[in-house]
């Protein structure tokens, strides 16, 4: 995806990317599977099986402070089931993250992934709470709800103060 990749930063300037799969460490010699027969479905682990391909790891931390940047930001996640990992490796970047948006499951589809709920125990954990949902996803195997994206801003942030309904 290169040529996208070039592209969408020369049509947006203030753009940048990084080849590399993000979790909890920066480093050549760590590295992450993805599913080389299909790359936008393919699930992230540190357990390679005969249908991956290795790429070097980073962390969304070494990242922003490489780059010398400046929250506020927005943290989007849409990686099946590894957010852990990746947020263990954003723990300073978090400190200044307005929003956080996540795919989140109804089911446990790897050893790693958190279901929705505990998804939210979790982010609960670092100082964030759900705040809405978007884009809920049901499977065509039996229509069970399969996932969502959830939104969640800082559990101390003002729209919280306010309990009623009206």
């Amino acid at each position: 995806h290169m040529q996208a990749l070039d592209a969408f930063t020369i049509e947006k300037p203030n753009t940048q990317f990084v080849l590399a799969a993000a979790g909890d460490k920066h480093g050549e010699s760590i590295s992450f599977s993805f599913d080389k027969d299909d790359p936008y479905a393919g699930q992230a682990s540190y357990e390679p099986d005969k249908n991956s391909i290795m790429i070097p790891e980073t962390s969304i931390d070494f990242e922003i402070e490489a780059r010398k940047m400046n929250g506020p930001y927005l943290i989007k996640l849409d990686t099946h089931g590894f957010e852990v990992p990746i947020f263990k490796g954003a723990l300073a970047t978090l400190a200044k993250t307005e929003i956080i948006i996540v795919e989140s499951y109804n089911f446990r589809i790897s050893s790693e992934c958190l279901l929705f709920y505990e998804m939210c125990e979790y982010l609960d954990g670092l100082g964030f709470r759900c705040i809405d949902l978007a884009d809920p996803l049901w499977r065509p195997y039996d229509n069970a709800f399969w996932q969502m994206d959830l939104i969640f801003i800082k559990k101390d942030s003002l729209q919280f103060s306010y309990s009623s309904y009206k």
